[in-house]
């Protein structure tokens, strides 16, 4: 790099003449430390000491970014289960419940579960009304209630092979808003739903029919077993798959 550079991109005259005055003269005065050589300036001290701050400039920042990376990916770890509650959409507050309704709505637009979240009944809920549906809305407790997931527990049919009068239940629209996932707020939705249908309905069985990929998250996240399909010929990539969680098992586990 040129001298020129270093100074302002002053003349080359005006930089040696610089150089040279800086070369003369004492930084240490005799005085001070008579038995220390006097410390003088030279053209290689010059550049040396630039490149020194430029490597130490550089590393700092690099330090800052690598902290600067440590919190961010500290902030993205799994949700603060004491941050979290599971409340009815009907309780929650109404920004929450429009919030819930837009991510179901970009969801699965074809399953009219946005409306329910802002108290609307779909027409199966209007003529089935011994059938029990419970919305419910995962908040995230700030200075203003976040909702960050939403799930829909309805009453489903008996699960063959159960005793007499055990309730089963679906978690049906089970979603949570996209700029929160991959940070453990799924898990905290499941588990939180299961306990609300166990505790809250009194369920038996909690039932999930899911994509196949999603198999491994319900089982070895959320403790559900995979149900084999009782039919030959009925599994299909394409087709929903069943996972089970007994109360028994939940209790076991919790």
């Amino acid at each position: 790099m040129p001298l020129a550079a270093l100074c302002g991109f002053l003349s080359s005259d005006a930089v040696l003449n610089a150089v040279d005055t800086a070369r003369a003269s004492e930084v240490l005065p005799l005085s001070m430390c008579p038995r220390i050589p006097t410390l003088m300036f030279s053209r290689g001290f010059v550049v040396i000491g630039w490149l020194v701050l430029c490597l130490c400039a550089r590393a700092f920042d690099e330090s800052v970014n690598e902290i600067s990376l440590h919190k961010t990916m500290r902030d993205a770890t799994d949700a603060d289960a004491e941050n979290l509650t599971l409340t009815r959409a009907s309780d929650a507050p109404k920004h929450c419940r429009i919030a819930a309704a837009n991510f179901n709505a970009d969801e699965w637009p074809e399953r009219g579960h946005a409306a329910g979240f802002l108290g609307i009944k779909s027409a199966e809920e209007r003529r089935a009304t011994h059938r029990r549906t419970e919305r419910l809305i995962l908040l995230e407790r700030e200075d203003v209630d976040v909702a960050v997931g939403s799930v829909v527990i309805a009453d489903s049919c008996a699960v063959v092979g159960e005793p007499e009068g055990t309730a089963n239940v679906t978690l049906n629209g089970l979603v949570v808003a996209r700029e929160r996932r991959g940070r453990g707020f799924g898990e905290a939705l499941t588990r939180e739903a299961a306990r609300f249908a166990f505790d809250e309905m009194g369920a038996g069985v909690v039932t999930v029919w899911c994509e196949p990929k999603l198999v491994g998250f319900y089982v070895e996240k959320c403790g559900f077993e995979y149900e084999e399909p009782r039919r030959i010929g009925f599994v299909d990539d394409d087709l929903d798959v069943c996972c089970r969680l007994r109360v028994g098992d939940w209790r076991r586990s919790s």
